[in-house]
């Protein structure tokens, strides 16, 4: 008991004395108006200092004069200048022969067979073409004559190719297109004032100088029957007509004019040598 009255008298006396030590603020003096040394002046620089970036405000851009300063500028192309028209082709077909019949008109060389119609390719270039070839559609050759113009002829050769036709009972010819095709040699046709006369075609003056087998014969006639989606029967009787042929003059066969060749030889004005070739297919 004497202990813890000795204990709280101690710790009395040492809160009075930190309580006396606590530092009481000090009055700094009252305001007096009019006195310099607590008035801010402008020529105070201490007081005039600003930590605050200024807002300085913007001018706002016109559209127009934004647009015209991010134009790019653009070279415009120029016009390419014009060519000129190309010159006319000076060498064109001689005109072709006043007539009635088939017409070749070559660069420097025009043919004409009178009185036959046949046809040819529309996008054949005459004036680059060495050749043509037409499908004969009405008349015959024979007997006709080449009319040739513009160029100096010195020469006119033809040739041509033969096949074998078979007759049937009915009356109806076919080409027997499995036997071989037999080709003539070149002859020289004669003309005049640029007339030649086509001859030697005619059905005697044919030739077939191929040969063929009775096997080859008969192996044609089946392919031909098969062709033609004819009867059994048909077919026997067809190839039974054909026992004792050996040549494509025996009946029931016979030689037919295929297509005709003609190779024209000729000088132009300049002097240079040309050759042209007309050729006419028999549709069969």
């Amino acid at each position: 008991m004497r202990n813890l009255s000795s204990l709280i008298s101690f710790s009395a006396f040492f809160m009075t004395i930190g309580c006396g030590q606590v530092n009481t603020p000090k009055s700094r003096g009252e305001i007096v108006f009019g006195d310099s040394a607590s008035i801010v002046t402008e020529n105070d620089p201490r007081y005039l200092s600003n930590n605050v970036t200024d807002f300085v405000p913007q001018k706002p851009i016109v559209a127009e004069q934004a647009a015209a300063e991010t134009t790019v500028a653009i070279d415009t192309p120029k016009p390419a200048a014009e060519k000129p028209l190309a010159e006319p082709i000076t060498n064109t077909p001689p005109s072709p022969v006043k007539g009635n019949g088939l017409q070749a008109p070559f660069e420097h060389l025009n043919i004409t067979i009178n009185d036959v119609k046949g046809r040819t390719p529309k996008n054949i270039d005459w004036n680059k073409a060495k050749g043509a070839s037409f499908t004969l559609e009405q008349g015959e050759l024979s007997g006709k004559s080449l009319t040739i113009s513009g160029a100096n002829v010195t020469k006119v050769q033809q040739r041509y190719q033969t096949v074998v036709l078979l007759k049937t009972a009915d009356g109806k010819a076919f080409k027997l297109s499995a036997l071989p095709v037999s080709n003539s040699e070149w002859k020289p046709l004669k003309g005049n004032k640029g007339k030649y006369l086509i001859s030697g075609i005619g059905s005697s003056d044919l030739r077939y100088d191929e040969r063929f087998s009775p096997n080859a014969l008969r192996n044609a006639a089946q392919r031909l029957a098969r062709a033609n989606r004819m009867s059994k029967k048909e077919e026997e009787k067809m190839i039974k007509s054909l026992r004792t042929v050996r040549n494509g003059r025996q009946a029931p066969l016979s030689i037919a004019l295929q297509s005709v060749v003609w190779k024209i030889t000729a000088t132009v004005p300049s002097g240079k040598t040309i050759e042209r070739e007309l050729r006419i297919d028999i549709n069969r």
